[in-house]
């Protein structure tokens, strides 16, 4: 039980490779889902011919996505600025803020994966299990009681490289996206 002690910098390497195995799995699974999923009926089918039906789905992932990196970055933005600077106001009332957003922009980004699930791939669905995986630990680390808990969600949650591989798995959908 040495290294539960220890400092998060050398957690990461127990725990990168359990987080992209389950990125992995997760990701596998969500393709697996989106294969079996069966195509709707005549309605649905006119929402898709006038093109509305995935303007909307595209503009969804769209604002996810800026907004999503505009409420993250001022987060932790915020958390760096607490270090240095006596800043007023309940942290807890910020963090309620973030955890709000970012449920109502990933809702938004899975809307737009579902809404274009015909032509998704690896790099959608393994977004959506990194989302997915991140939203978890959030809340677990925000609501969970249990300490061990807590403290397996916290080493999960914060690990700079989870948000590294969503930004480069978002950067190539969004670079290899085809018009």
């Amino acid at each position: 039980m040495g290294w539960i002690s220890g400092s998060s910098r050398g957690l990461l390497g127990v725990f990168l490779p359990f987080i992209l195995l389950l990125v992995l799995l997760l990701g596998s699974a969500f393709q697996a889902v989106g294969v079996l999923a069966l195509s709707g009926d005549d309605e649905e089918d006119e929402l898709y011919d006038d093109g509305l039906f995935e303007e909307v789905a595209e503009s969804a992932g769209s604002v996810a996505l800026f907004l999503g990196v505009l409420a993250n970055v001022a987060f932790v933005g915020y958390k760096w600025a607490r270090l240095h600077v006596r800043i007023r106001g309940s942290y807890k009332r910020v963090l309620d803020v973030h955890i709000f957003l970012n449920f109502l922009l990933a809702g938004l980004a899975f809307y737009h994966g579902y809404a274009l699930r015909d032509t998704a791939g690896p790099v959608e669905y393994a977004s959506v299990a990194v989302i997915a995986v991140i939203l978890l630990s959030g809340v677990l680390l925000r609501y969970a009681k249990n300490r061990h808990v807590k403290w397996f969600a916290r080493h999960i949650h914060i690990q700079r490289a989870l948000a590294v591989i969503l930004l480069i798995v978002v950067a190539v959908h969004v670079l290899t996206i085809e018009d």
